[in-house]
């Protein structure tokens, strides 16, 4: 070794001279190991969020983007049963969307409409005979997955305090449940063979109406906190008056028959009293009453809705004898 010679050349020197005899490499291949076991810290793969729940679909999402393009995922959201893409939109693109909703109300609204939109599907294709037992079960499992959000949502919103938020979603989903309820009644009666698919859905929908029926007791004694300014009684209220108008005006329509027409003005008649009697309670300062008032008239009108669209849609003639 030259001590005049840069110490990077003396090493590489000695690397090419000095060698460990079989037990020294052995003692320190012992004493790594030790190390490594005692030090030892997990890695997490840098993939681990797709198997996030909610993330699984933004990555399913993300990869049907990828290979088959923005075509095919805007296709899919308009694919009906029995459409080869039906099956991408329950599966990925509507669980993508829900999972990209961050705002709790927003997310609660999508899962409500999900709902109505998948009994509304079933009962076209109950009705028109090509409920197969493929659709019917996507469609069960699918509307099973939407009931159970929004029951979630509900819980979620009645836990933080927003006692009012929590009832009202609650009743949205009842009063949706109930209707579709009477519109798969009247399409059994009418149509017997489709009695099998039926008796699957309705057991779903049989289920999610006697949870709401549960959740509204335990929500009901939690409503007078959330009611203690007036904010949520005038969105209510504007909700209720806002629906009441518009079906006013649809059922003077030339699409609703005259028998229709007369059925709807007597179900908006007993309606109107109701919020009548809502504005009452709300002069006479009784928040909670006028408020379960308004969401007593707010769900049958969402039900006269909901039978008014299947009577155009299937022709079935539901409001006739169902009407709220």
């Amino acid at each position: 070794m030259n001590p005049h010679d840069p110490i990077e050349t003396n090493l590489e020197r000695l690397s090419e001279t000095v060698s460990l005899r079989a037990s020294e490499k052995d003692l320190h291949r012992q004493n790594l190991v030790a190390f490594m076991k005692e030090s030892r810290k997990p890695v997490p793969s840098p993939y681990t969020w797709l198997m996030h729940g909610s993330m699984r679909y933004v990555a399913a999402f993300m990869l049907l983007f990828v290979v088959t393009g923005s075509g095919v995922v805007s296709a899919a959201g308009g694919a009906r049963p029995g459409d080869t893409l039906y099956i991408v939109k329950l599966k990925v693109t509507e669980p993508t969307r829900s999972a990209l909703i961050l705002d709790p109300e927003e997310k609660t609204r999508y899962a409500l409409e999900r709902t109505d939109l998948r009994l509304k599907e079933f009962a076209l294709a109950a009705a028109s005979e090509k409920a197969d037992p493929q659709t019917t079960a996507l469609i069960t499992e699918s509307l099973s997955d939407s009931i159970s959000e929004v029951s979630e949502d509900v819980g979620e919103l009645s836990a933080s305090g927003d006692a009012d938020q929590a009832f009202s979603a609650n009743a949205d989903l009842q009063s949706l449940l109930a209707a579709h309820s009477l519109v798969l009644d009247t399409i059994e009666e009418q149509n017997p063979e489709a009695g099998d698919a039926l008796d699957d859905v309705n057991a779903s929908v049989d289920a999610g109406i006697a949870s709401t029926e549960n959740a509204e007791q335990e929500i009901e004694a939690a409503l007078a906190p959330a009611l203690s300014d007036d904010q949520a009684l005038v969105d209510q209220a504007a909700d209720t008056e806002t629906m009441l108008a518009e079906l006013t005006t649809q059922s003077t329509g030339e699409s609703v028959s005259v028998e229709d027409r007369e059925t709807i003005d007597a179900s908006l008649t007993d309606i109107s009293a109701i919020i009548e009697d809502a504005k009452g309670a709300r002069a006479n300062g009784n928040r909670k009453d006028a408020f379960l008032l308004y969401t007593e008239a707010d769900q049958r009108l969402s039900e006269l809705k909901t039978l008014i669209e299947a009577d155009r849609d299937l022709g079935i003639g539901v409001i006739d004898s169902e009407a709220p």
